[in-house]
């Protein structure tokens, strides 16, 4: 954790460093983090090392939030796929359901119109709530071979 500082400095050093600032990159912030490591490292460098370890086991803590976190909502989303892909079994059932029932309904006039390929596709896209022409047609494809084994 940072904390805001109010220093004092002398002006000719300060607009001398940050007239240097491209060539060292460096900020007051960054000076004075450098001098005060250097200084623990001499004074108390045990302390030093106990707060690297302090401060790291926090960023460990977090990143260990943060996996807990990210694991929920993987487990979240597989739960709603889930979900998702039972929902579109259970509508491909009861289309599928329906569409036999009124194949079988019009099953003598319709296979008279597949033989002469007469078929009403857009009509039949919508009678039985197919995406496009062309799954209907694989459909009645399907059926007509079932039909004539």
């Amino acid at each position: 954790m940072k904390v805001h500082i109010h220093l004092n400095v002398d002006h000719e050093k300060k607009i001398l460093f940050e007239s240097l600032k491209i060539i060292h990159g460096k900020t007051f912030s960054d000076i004075l983090e450098e001098g005060l490591n250097a200084c623990l490292s001499e004074i108390a460098p045990s302390k030093l090392i106990e707060e690297e370890i302090a401060q790291t086991k926090m960023k460990l803590m977090e990143l260990e939030q943060n996996l807990m976190t990210v694991r929920m909502i993987e487990k979240q989303q597989k739960i709603e796929q889930k979900v998702t892909e039972q929902k579109e079994d259970i509508v491909e059932g009861y289309l599928e359901t329906m569409r036999v029932e009124r194949f079988e309904e019009f099953k003598d006039s319709t296979i008279k119109l597949w033989k002469k390929g007469d078929m009403n596709w857009p009509r039949i896209v919508d009678l039985y709530q197919f995406k496009n022409t062309s799954e209907a047609k694989e459909w009645f494809a399907r059926k007509m071979a079932e039909v004539e084994a």
